[in-house]
């Protein structure tokens, strides 16, 4: 059994796991922002346009086999019912002593449309916030600024990780439409 275990971790461990076509970081679209409402759900204050997510095995000396997982999202802010998703947190397992996760490179921006320039409004440090939540629990915390009707957000981030068996869930529908 421990043999066949090895064999997939080893298929893993040299493939890439991709979900949806690639979006491209930082090109949001004039029609993006000019979108009024969602072709899903009109009434919808909120949309996700498209999420991105890369999974890469790799051996690691001191930890062994780790992952990382790449995540890029871009969401759509319709109206003010759509705000609350400017708000993003962003769980990861940080036990004391080695291993664990870590969220790093985090990249995120607030696009809005000024005439007919686009805005980009890149968070700050001060936006990015640590928290622990429990003993071995900790999140991250994005909070885009001047979010508006209109806006669109982005981000993107990477997960390491040397919990393998425990890789990121993808949710594919959410409280939101989902494109």
């Amino acid at each position: 059994m421990s043999r066949i275990l090895l064999l997939i971790v080893a298929v893993f461990a040299f493939s890439n796991i991709n979900a949806q076509v690639d979006l491209k970081f930082g090109k949001v679209s004039v029609e993006e922002l000019k979108k009024e409402k969602s072709l899903i759900d009109e009434t919808a204050g909120a949309e996700v346009l498209g999420e991105f997510g890369v999974l890469n095995f790799k051996f690691d000396r001191e930890l062994g086999l780790v992952y990382n997982f790449e995540y890029h999202k871009r969401i759509k802010i319709y109206n003010s019912s759509g705000y609350d998703n400017a708000d993003v947190s962003i769980p990861f397992y940080d036990p004391s002593g080695i291993g664990g996760e870590d969220i790093t490179l985090i990249k995120a921006y607030t696009y809005n449309l000024e005439g007919s320039k686009i805005e980009k409004i890149k968070l700050t440090n001060k936006e990015i916030i640590e928290e622990k939540i429990s003993e071995n629990v900790k999140v991250k915390k994005l909070t885009f600024p001047q979010v508006k009707e209109g806006t669109v957000i982005e981000y993107k981030y990477t997960q390491t990780s040397d919990y393998i068996t425990s890789v990121p869930d993808w949710t594919f529908q959410e409280s939101i439409p989902v494109v």
